[in-house]
């Protein structure tokens, strides 16, 4: 899957494909897919395949607006975390952000929940 191209820009689509068991834990993992597609930036499965149809195509050109996406691979969407409380660590991830938040609002983080409270001397496990 990681050698597909777009035939026009010659750009690999997949970054990556992930067996769901190497991305998620804790009770709900079994309602998730059987494999995280990690599409390349500018790339995704197109919308026509959400409702479970199989486009004749295999590329489309996007003519509507794109706005917000979870698609991408984590790797090629580089984010920025803004805290006005010390941080313990420098490298989070998406899974650490509902630890924190609920952390912060001093609401007890389940044990089962992926990522971890990022603030320094709070409640975090």
């Amino acid at each position: 899957m990681n050698t597909i191209k777009d035939p026009q820009s010659d750009r690999r689509v997949v970054i990556n494909a992930r067996k769901t068991r190497e991305c998620y834990s804790g009770p709900e993992r079994k309602s998730a897919p059987d494999i995280i597609v990690g599409y390349n930036r500018g790339f995704r499965a197109s919308w026509q395949t959400a409702l479970g149809v199989i486009p004749e195509d295999w590329f489309s050109t996007n003519e509507h607006k794109w706005s917000g996406d979870h698609c991408m691979d984590a790797s090629v969407v580089p984010g920025t975390f803004l805290i006005n409380r010390k941080a313990r660590r420098k490298s989070v991830s998406l899974c650490d952000m509902t630890a924190t938040i609920l952390d912060a609002l001093d609401v007890p983080v389940p044990e089962d929940m992926d990522g971890k409270s990022m603030l320094e001397g709070e409640g975090g496990r």
